[in-house]
């Protein structure tokens, strides 16, 4: 009969685990469609190719822009506990509703709160053809036309 190991032990592996698992880089490209609360419609596709039932996968859906940005301070908090002191975030984000709010406005005082600090956002504007053109969506008309990346680093 196997007996589960002592709660010390446990807990040393998990403190061991903990120490292990620190990332000298973390990107993360959260939801930043045309509405902040359309994330879980505008993924669909992907669902279906792998069989899933969209509606029944658990997935933030925020609408306002303050909300998404207390989100975003709560997933950069969490980011940063497990980056190792120097390590950096690229987190990558666009503009929504027609370019009239760019995100990076939202997440760089989110990330300052989250007490990482901003080095850099690198803009990036292409020509290309959308995955969208075949709903009709064409390039610079509806959805995300450009993207930015906001690089921290943890400094402490």
């Amino acid at each position: 009969m196997l007996h589960p190991p002592p709660i010390q032990l446990l807990a040393l592996l998990g403190r061991q685990l903990e120490l292990a698992l620190t990332f000298s880089l973390i990107e993360a490209f959260p939801q930043r469609h045309r509405q902040l609360g359309a994330y879980q419609a505008d993924n669909w596709l992907r669902c279906w190719f792998r069989g899933i039932d969209a509606s029944a996968v658990p997935i933030t859906q925020i609408k306002r822009p303050k909300d998404w940005q207390d989100f975003v301070v709560k997933t950069l908090t969490e980011v940063r506990r497990t980056l190792r002191r120097g390590g950096h975030v690229a987190f990558e984000v666009g503009e929504v509703r027609g370019g009239a709010l760019r995100l990076e406005e939202l997440v760089i005082p989110a990330g300052r709160e989250a007490r990482l600090h901003p080095i850099v956002v690198v803009y990036n504007s292409q020509r290309f053809t959308k995955t969208a053109n075949c709903w009709g969506v064409t390039n610079n008309s509806k959805g995300t036309n450009t993207n930015r990346i906001v690089l921290f680093r943890r400094d402490d």
